[in-house]
């Protein structure tokens, strides 16, 4: 974890380390992140580190000379839990662009948006960077940071993680919320295609996986007839939890399995809001 807070070879380094990565894990720091409000650090993460800018002694001349290139080139994707207000302090006090972003916050609630337990639930919630981690990392609640901010006394609560200079535990805390972002994005890219390529084995397997000729070629002159018809199998697929079986037939392992134990690994995210 590097925290940079002058225009030295530090900061180059650390330019030089973010201009070469396709992909890195995007954090902003302040009181009342937005338009009108202040921003402290920005926070960037790759798979093996972590560059921490402390905005509030680098001033606009970090953006200057290397983060606002950074921040809007598209070659260069940033991984974000719930990007919106990061991106309106940008533009409006920075003139910062934001590009190629990939948002956790989105990807869990659009796979969540299909894993139905219940007809008519949907989810009403989203979730926070803490429960992806848990829930689709394995993360320890130990290995996490958690705002301890009152709902009715937010801007006071926040501002007392601020008092004072940077400190290494400070630097802990800013680290532990981007560092998990680029693992948690692999993750998510996989929940995002589940139910489309559970509903892709259900097509591979509908007709070649009839038990004779005979079967195989009525169903074969049913599809032909109504090409357009949804299979009830298809279905199913996108109105109920995540099932294992035709990941059982992709890996050959025909061991019971949970739903949480699926090709995403042992945290499948299937936790579902409810009315």
């Amino acid at each position: 974890v590097h925290l940079i807070d002058c225009l030295d070879d530090n900061f180059d380094n650390a330019l030089e380390e973010l201009f070469s990565s396709a992909q890195v894990g995007l954090k902003l720091h302040g009181k009342k992140i937005g338009r009108k409000g202040e921003l402290y650090t920005i926070a960037f993460s790759t798979w093996d580190q972590v560059f921490i800018f402390d905005v509030t002694k680098l001033q606009d001349k970090c953006f200057k000379y290397g983060l606002k290139a950074i921040l809007q080139d598209p070659n260069i994707q940033k991984v974000c839990h719930d990007v919106r207000c990061m991106s309106d302090i940008l533009k409006y006090q920075y003139n910062v662009d934001l590009t190629n972003v990939f948002d956790t916050i989105l990807a869990d609630f659009a796979f969540n948006n299909f894993s139905i337990r219940e007809e008519g639930t949907r989810p009403m919630y989203l979730r926070s960077y803490q429960s992806l981690c848990v829930e689709y990392l394995g993360i320890t609640t130990n290995d996490l940071f958690y705002h301890p901010i009152r709902t009715n006394h937010l801007e006071e609560d926040a501002a007392l993680f601020w008092r004072g200079p940077i400190t290494n535990q400070m630097v802990k805390a800013i680290a532990r919320e981007v560092m998990y972002l680029l693992p948690l994005h692999d993750v998510c890219q996989k929940a995002l295609i589940y139910h489309f390529r559970m509903a892709n084995l259900i097509f591979l397997d509908q007709v070649r996986g009839c038990s004779n000729s005979e079967e195989a070629e009525t169903l074969a002159k049913k599809i032909e007839a109504e090409p357009h018809r949804v299979p009830q199998t298809v279905m199913d697929i996108f109105s109920g939890p995540p099932e294992c079986a035709y990941c059982q037939k992709e890996t050959g392992d025909t061991r019971k399995r949970t739903p949480k134990q699926d090709y995403l690994g042992n945290y499948l995210p299937i936790r579902i809001a409810r009315l």
